[in-house]
C-alpha cells in the first residue's frame, strides 16, 4: 500500500526513491513494482533524458482503487465518529492540529 501511495502522490517516482523513502532494499521494491505492473496498478516509463532511469506512474485502475479506498475510509471514520458523544467529537477536532504537527515532526525524523 505504501508503494502505491507514493506512486499515486508522486507520479514519476523511481524505484530507488521509493526504496529510500520506505527504507527498503531496492531489489525488494523492484519485485513489488514488477507485481504491481503485472497486475495493472502502475506503468513503467523510461525517462526521456536518461534511458537508464525508469519512472513509475499510476494507471486508471490504481487511481480508481485509490479513490474507492479513500471513500471507504471516509465512510468508516464518519460512521465511527457518529457513535461518539458531541464532547468526544469536539475533543478530537481540537486535537487534530497538534496531531498533524506531531505527524510532520515524526515524518521529518524518519
Amino acid at each position: 500500500m505504501e508503494v502505491l501511495n507514493l506512486v499515486d502522490s508522486r507520479p514519476g517516482i523511481t524505484i530507488r526513491e521509493i526504496a529510500e523513502e520506505l527504507r527498503m532494499q531496492a531489489n525488494n521494491v523492484s519485485t513489488l513494482v514488477s507485481n504491481l505492473v503485472k497486475d495493472g496498478f502502475m506503468e513503467r516509463h523510461t525517462d526521456p533524458d536518461d534511458g537508464r532511469v525508469v519512472k513509475l506512474h499510476p494507471t486508471p485502475k490504481m487511481l480508481a482503487a485509490s479513490t474507492e479506498l479513500a471513500d471507504r475510509l471516509d465512510v468508516g471514520v464518519s460512521d465511527a465518529l457518529a457513535t461518539l458523544s458531541e464532547q468526544s467529537r469536539a475533543r478530537i477536532a481540537a486535537a487534530l492540529p497538534d496531531l498533524r504537527t506531531l505527524a510532520q515532526a515524526l515524518s521529518s525524523q524518519l
